[in-house]
């Protein structure tokens, strides 16, 4: 039997807020059992065992490493995250341990996917029709995060300052910072295009 880490469910790779919710179901998961940590461990590696992973992903299981990721003083490689994974998975059905994209995310990936971006702006703060445009670059991210703040007050007595706010993503095209904003009150979408 062959061993497919993707069709177990497994992910590639395995960023730092993804080890944060392993760390804690595997840790539940322990104080649940009432076991000694090497007794879990052999447990651990005999329940995910059946699956066919390979005796070298199954060596990377240890007491001492596991004590030491439970911990938090060491980040072990990527074929232990993939094993305690495939355990929570067998035990517990599939679970959401990827990382979640907000709506800021969503909007910056559908501008850089379906608009064939290819720059991203720097950082910068502008005043646009008495708006307040911020653009945030974001390292590592095709997109920059944006945001648009209008405040308003009434001329009238005692007239509170009420603040309008937009946030989405930017990016540029034909020189041109393009940004998708969506109203946090209305939740409504709105596109802005600024010269660079």
């Amino acid at each position: 039997m062959s061993f497919d880490p993707i069709q177990q469910g497994l992910l590639s790779h395995y960023p730092p807020d993804v080890q944060q919710r392993l760390r804690r179901l595997i840790l539940e998961d322990w104080n649940a059992s009432g076991v000694k940590l090497p007794t879990y461990m052999k447990l651990l590696a005999r329940h995910i065992a059946a699956t066919g992973v390979s005796e070298d992903w199954l060596a990377k299981l240890s007491h001492q490493t596991m004590n030491k990721m439970l911990k938090s003083i060491s980040t072990p490689r990527h074929e232990f995250w993939a094993c305690l994974h495939l355990y929570i998975i067998k035990k517990y059905g599939p679970q959401d341990i990827a990382p979640e994209l907000s709506d800021i995310d969503i909007l910056g990936q559908s501008l850089v996917r379906f608009g064939d971006i290819k720059e991203v702006p720097s950082s910068l703060e502008r005043s646009i029709n008495g708006k307040e445009l911020i653009i945030n670059a974001q390292g590592g991210k095709p997109y920059a995060l944006a945001s648009m703040t209008e405040t308003y007050k009434s001329n009238e007595a005692f007239a509170v300052e009420v603040t309008y706010k937009a946030e989405g993503a930017a990016v540029i095209q034909n020189n041109q910072i393009k940004a998708i904003l969506r109203d946090e009150m209305t939740r409504q979408i709105s596109m802005l295009e600024v010269d660079v």
